[in-house]
């Protein structure tokens, strides 16, 4: 299963990590009113796939932005608890 164009494997949870940057950058950037929202009706997920994050540092390792995806999905599972 592709989850991330750069590197398909970059994930060991399977976890869709575009998808799950589109919703953080809509908060941060846009003031999005709910991440639940955005994750439910744009892209069909939740926020516990961002709570299944391992953190094992393989995605930041692949990643060519250099994002630091591990506090961003933590940003996001989070949410989910407020």
């Amino acid at each position: 299963v592709l989850r991330w164009r750069y590197a398909p494997e970059a994930s060991p949870a399977d976890i869709r990590i575009p998808q799950y940057m589109d919703v953080y950058n809509m908060k941060v950037l846009l003031g999005a009113e709910s991440v639940a929202d955005r994750l439910k009706w744009h892209w069909g997920l939740d926020a516990a796939g961002a709570a299944a994050c391992t953190q094992c540092g393989l995605c930041e390792e692949r990643c060519t932005q250099r994002l630091d995806i591990r506090e961003r999905l933590k940003f996001i599972a989070d949410s989910q608890k407020k």
